[in-house]
């Protein structure tokens, strides 16, 4: 079983809060951080898509990605975080050519419902499932794509923690684990 190594984790905590620190993370964290979110139990269902709407933090889309490891992924993104798709695909093990690039207006809800709905609607029609990715982007993006979930239906899911450090502005290392939603044709006949 694979653990994070609590030595860089300190080493980490101690540094600047500065690129270096930023770079010692993402190589020397981040990849155990990876393995061990891996270990934790996932849903037994079986995804066809993965639709991830993609924020500033590209690590909590990358492990989901991982650990979902569907068949096919559709990134919900803005231009202003259109690079960080590159960096999520080189730290996943899903094949580049099986994605799908939704530009939206990050700001719009209606606008990011439009899009995921008319995507899944018309490009994912024969998917049996998929699940919507919520942890990236601001919170329009999430309520957009939560909203067109509730009509494909698709699940929800979003990379949550134990314990989050303030003063970093991330999870401690570790304590990552995902959080699925079910799907709103579920929740009404619970409710019901």
């Amino acid at each position: 079983m694979h653990k994070i190594d609590d030595k860089l984790v300190e080493q980490w905590k101690s540094m600047p809060r500065n690129k270096e620190a930023s770079d010692f993370y993402d190589q020397h964290i981040f990849p155990d951080i990876i393995d061990v979110f891996k270990q934790k139990q996932f849903p037994e269902k079986d995804y066809d898509g993965l639709i991830l709407t993609v924020g500033f933090s590209p690590q909590p889309l990358i492990l989901s990605i991982n650990a979902i490891n569907p068949n096919r992924i559709a990134f919900l993104y803005t231009s202003e975080v259109a690079h960080f798709i590159k960096t999520i695909q080189k730290q996943t093990e899903h094949d580049h050519a099986s994605t799908d690039l939704l530009d939206i207006d990050g700001m719009d809800v209606r606008d990011i419902y439009n899009v995921t709905w008319n995507f899944a609607r018309d490009t994912w029609k024969d998917f049996k499932n998929i699940i919507v990715d919520i942890t990236g982007g601001k919170a329009f993006m999430g309520a957009g794509a939560a909203l067109a979930a509730a009509i494909i239906p698709a699940d929800i899911c979003y990379v949550d923690c134990d314990d989050y450090l303030k003063d970093f502005r991330m999870p401690e290392p570790g304590s990552e684990y995902m959080r699925i939603l079910e799907g709103p044709d579920t929740l009404l006949q619970i409710a019901l």
